[in-house]
C-alpha cells in the first residue's frame, strides 16, 4: 500500500520539487511535525494541524488548507496559496507559517490542547532531537482513527531496539494512548473500553494489516525526507511490519500524574484486571520516564504488575482523590 502517489512524493523529495521548500522548512523548524496519510499530509504545530496538503491523483492539483477552527481566534488569516503549482507558491506558503503560528498561539491561549501538544513533544524527542538516536521508538503519526472500527490512537510508533539497528529490521508496531494530567482520568477513564477496541482492531485482519503497511510506509517516507535522526546501518534496512509475527505493543502514557492522588492507582487496580499482565493479542505497557524527559526506551515500558507496584509505593503520600 502506498500512502501517496509517486508524483506527490516526488514533489516533496526532489530538490526541484514544488513542495521541497515546505519540507525543508519542516526539517529546519523543530516546532513543526510532518504526518502523512493517504493522499495528503498534515503539518502539525503544538499538536494541531497548521496545514493540510493534499493531492488525490497523479494529475490533480496540490491543495493547501488551514483549519478553520483556528480562525475563531479573531486574528485575520494571512493570504497564502491554496494551490501549489510551482516553487514560488511553496515559498510563499512557507513565509505565511509564522503568521499562522500566531493565530494558533492565540487560539491555544484560550483553548488549551495540552494532550495533543504533549504528543508532538514526545514525537520530536524520539524522532529528531539530539537524543533520538538513543531512544528505541519512532513516532509515525498522531491523532489516527481507524475507519469502520471504533478505534483511535493518539500516536502510532515503531519500536526498533538499539541492539537490532545493524541487523534485519526486527521491529514492533506500537499504538499509544496519552492522558495529560489526572483531570483526564476523572469520571470513566475509558482504559478498558480502549483496550477492548484495540483487541477488536487487531482481530480485524484487513484493517490491522492495512495499518501496519501504512506505518511501514510512513517510517520510510519520514526517513527518506530526513525527518528522522538516528545512526544508519551500512546495510540498507527496510521496515516491514507486515512480515513480522511480533505482537504489537500498546502503551499508555500518563503525563504529569500527581503521586499524591489515588485516582490512577485505583483505576489500574479496579479497571485493568490481572489478565492484562500478558494479553493474548498485544503487549500492554505503561511508560515511566527515565529521570526527566520524554525519550522512550524498552526499559521504561512497565508491565501492569510493575506499574501498579510503583503506584502503590506512593500510598503513604496520597492526600487527594
Amino acid at each position: 500500500m502506498r500512502s501517496i502517489s509517486d508524483s506527490f512524493y516526488h514533489e516533496m523529495k526532489s530538490e526541484n520539487g514544488v513542495l521541497y521548500p515546505l519540507i525543508e522548512k519542516i526539517r529546519n523548524d523543530n516546532t513543526l511535525m510532518f504526518g502523512i496519510r493517504k493522499d495528503y499530509f498534515n503539518v502539525y504545530y503544538r499538536g494541531g494541524s497548521i496545514l493540510k496538503v493534499s493531492k488525490h491523483s497523479e494529475n490533480s492539483t496540490i491543495n493547501v488548507s488551514f483549519d478553520k477552527n483556528y480562525e475563531k481566534s479573531g486574528i485575520s488569516v494571512p493570504v497564502f496559496p491554496h494551490k501549489i503549482s510551482n516553487r514560488d507558491d511553496s515559498e510563499s506558503l512557507v513565509k505565511s507559517i509564522p503568521l499562522l503560528k500566531d493565530i494558533m498561539d492565540h487560539f491555544f491561549s484560550k483553548n488549551n490542547k495540552y494532550e495533543r501538544e504533549f504528543q508532538q513533544v514526545i514525537s520530536r524527542e524520539n524522532n529528531s532531537s539530539p537524543i533520538s538516536n538513543k531512544t528505541e521508538y519512532f513516532v509515525t503519526d498522531i491523532e489516527f482513527a481507524v475507519k469502520d472500527i471504533d478505534a483511535r490512537f493518539d500516536m502510532l510508533a515503531i519500536q526498533w531496539l538499539s541492539s537490532d539497528r545493524s541487523k534485519a529490521a526486527k521491529c514492533k508496531p506500537v499504538f499509544i494512548e496519552v492522558k495529560y494530567g489526572d483531570q483526564a482520568l476523572n469520571g470513566k477513564s475509558g482504559l478498558i473500553e480502549h483496550l477492548n477496541n484495540i483487541e477488536k482492531f487487531i482481530s480485524s485482519k484487513d484493517a490491522y494489516s492495512v495499518s501496519l503497511s501504512m506505518m511501514s510506509d510512513q517510517f520510510r517516507i519520514l526517513d527518506e525526507l530526513q525527518l528522522l535522526k538516528f545512526n544508519k546501518s551500512k546495510n540498507e534496512i527496510a521496515i516491514d511490519l507486515c512480515s513480522s509475527n511480533e505482537k504489537p505493543q500498546v502503551i499508555f502514557i500518563f503525563a504529569n500524574h500527581n503521586p499524591r492522588s489515588k485516582i490512577l492507582r485505583e483505576i489500574i487496580e479496579n479497571e485493568v484486571p490481572e489478565s492484562y499482565e500478558n494479553p493474548e493479542k498485544f503487549d500492554l505497557r505503561f511508560f515511566v520516564a527515565t529521570f526527566a524527559g520524554y525519550g522512550m526506551n524498552e526499559a521504561s515500558m512497565l508491565k501492569r504488575s510493575a506499574f501498579l507496584e510503583l503506584l502503590q509505593s506512593y500510598r503513604g503520600k496520597e492526600t487527594v482523590k
